[in-house]
């Protein structure tokens, strides 16, 4: 997978397809949930929040390397 695609940053939406297949409202709370648990890292950018895609890999097992 090229560099750039890796560090790519997904915002609420996009992060609960690529974990879940969906973007359900409650999914967005548990995304909420792990941010505060520390389990993931996003970042905030105004009122969003970005996920690493390469982070949320290494969550599912679906890392490239």
């Amino acid at each position: 997978m090229p560099r750039d695609e890796q560090s790519k940053l997904l915002d609420t939406r996009e992060t609960s397809l690529f974990l879940w297949g969906n973007s359900k409202r409650s999914n967005f709370f548990r995304l909420y949930r792990m941010r505060d648990a520390g389990a993931l890292n996003p970042i905030q950018i105004g009122k969003k929040w970005f996920f690493k895609r390469q982070e949320l890999e290494g969550l599912t097992g679906n890392d490239a390397n």
